[in-house]
């Protein structure tokens, strides 16, 4: 199972308004996000701070989430849609991608798939990486490869 995240807490502090809210051509970028990860993904799960109103459309695939830490960026957003492991890839999307294209998406989870092999000893290999808290956020990761530490209680 894909699951699609959404991180849609950007302030928009230079757009005047919330990320989310934000509309091109009359659809909002949380609208634009949404239809491109439903085209990719199983279920889709948006993470944004408590604080931000979002309207979700009425779907049994998409729920919300409330960042892990409010005002800690990208990253507080992505742990709070992983943390229940009810996946076995997941795309993770920034709304401020109002371009992307389902295609790149697939192209992502085609590559993930394709060097998700165990290596020669049965184990898969370690991949450490990170994700800044200061930039947008796209990409595909596997569950076996996630483990979610957290400086915060």
């Amino acid at each position: 199972m894909v699951r699609g995240v959404l991180v849609a807490g950007g302030r928009g502090t230079r757009l005047g308004a919330h990320k989310a809210r934000v509309a091109i051509a009359g659809v909002s970028l949380l609208q634009r996000a949404l239809e491109t990860l439903s085209r990719v993904a199983d279920d889709l799960v948006v993470a944004a701070p408590e604080s931000l109103a979002l309207r979700l459309p009425e779907s049994p695939r998409a729920r919300r989430v409330f960042d892990r830490v409010d005002g800690e960026g990208p990253l507080a957003g992505a742990v709070a849609a992983l943390e229940d492991g009810g996946f076995e890839m997941a795309v993770i999307l920034g709304v401020d991608f109002p371009l992307m294209h389902a295609a790149t998406l697939r192209a992502l989870i085609a590559r993930l798939e394709a060097h998700s092999l165990p290596a020669p000893s049965g184990r898969k290999p370690r991949v450490d990486f990170e994700i800044h808290n200061d930039g947008p956020i796209v990409a595909a990761l596997e569950k076996s490869l996630i483990t979610i530490k957290s400086a915060h209680p």
